[in-house]
């Protein structure tokens, strides 16, 4: 819930929650998928993140058929030195 607003009451410039953060311009307690909390505001994640943390590239977990590396990076292909864990 917003503290404060514009004269728009769904566009809030203040979260009542302090823990809350910015979604567009509602408040809410968590970022959605693809977003990461900066501050106090949702941010994308980078295009090849399913979910991310800390910054839009450090990568949590990988869109599908991509691999997640040790560098919490999602390329395309596995890069060397890696394998497919989950190759059956």
């Amino acid at each position: 819930p917003c503290k404060e607003c514009t004269s728009d009451p769904s566009n809030c410039t203040e979260c009542i929650d302090p823990a809350d953060v910015f979604q567009g311009t509602t408040c809410q307690d968590s970022c959605n998928v693809k977003f990461f909390k900066l501050v106090d505001t949702c941010t994308d994640c980078d295009a090849t993140c399913a979910t991310c943390d800390g910054t839009a590239e450090h990568c949590t977990e990988c869109e599908d058929g991509r691999f997640l590396t040790a560098d919490n990076k999602c390329p395309e292909t596995c890069p060397d030195g890696y394998y497919n864990g989950l190759a059956k």
